[in-house]
């Protein structure tokens, strides 16, 4: 081998040694990239992000076909109502009429709505209970934005409660349908759930209106109507 020869032949080893370590750290930096997004995906929420995929949606999934009211299982009966099997749980059929969320004195509190509730015997059943507003939400069919999984932030499970949840909670219009199951009937006005409001709007409670599945609040002093509920198993 010449002199020119064993130079050549020691650049291309040289090379070969300097490449190698940097096809390596591109792949290693990928799949450290990919991590990163993962960590980022699970943490990097606020209240209103994580309420998205509530209630057991999945993220990958939770698309307007998905959440459509042909995908949802029909309500049956169950002791005192129907059952929902999304939920497993029971729901008050017929439903109780309008009350109070709360009524106060200077001197005393009540609470209305709740307490016709945890005092309902119905279908043999007495362990019934005003829906928080998560369970409230569930029952909504045919409106993506509001149900379960969809735009809307408003959350009891992840705390968000507050007036700035609702920005993308406006509903669906409707003619003169009932955005839930049709087994509960054409009574579809506006329902009290027994989550509060927090913030600025301490004294109101959230409700869904089904007439057109809008998650609102009201003022805790005005009547709105009650379905109670209690777990099915």
């Amino acid at each position: 081998m010449t002199r020119t020869e064993l130079v050549l032949s020691t650049l291309l080893v040289a090379g070969a040694i300097a490449i190698s370590p940097s096809c390596d750290t591109g792949e290693s930096s990928i799949d450290d990239a990919g991590a990163d997004t993962d960590v980022d995906s699970d943490t990097d929420s606020d209240s209103d992000t994580a309420t998205h995929f509530e209630v057991g949606s999945d993220p990958e999934t939770d698309t307007a076909s998905d959440t459509d009211s042909s995908t949802h299982p029909p309500m049956t009966e169950c002791d005192g109502g129907l059952f929902d099997p999304d939920t497993n749980l029971c729901w008050q059929h017929p439903a109780g009429g309008e009350l109070d969320w709360v009524i106060s004195d200077r001197e005393w509190v009540e609470y209305p709505a709740s307490d016709y509730c945890l005092e309902l015997d119905q279908g043999g059943s007495t362990d019934w209970y005003l829906p928080n507003i998560d369970q409230l939400r569930s029952l909504i069919r045919g409106c993506p934005q509001t149900e379960p999984g969809g735009e809307c932030g408003v959350s009891y499970s992840w705390g968000c409660l507050d007036e700035e949840c609702a920005e993308e909670c406006g509903g669906c219009s409707g003619d003169g349908m009932c955005f839930w199951d049709p087994a509960l009937g054409e009574d579809c006005g506006r329902y009290w759930s027994s989550s509060q409001c927090t913030g600025s709007y301490s004294d109101h409670a959230w409700v869904v209106a089904f007439g057109n599945a809008i998650v609102d609040f009201v003022g805790v002093e005005e009547s709105e109507l009650v379905r109670c509920v209690r777990n099915a198993f």
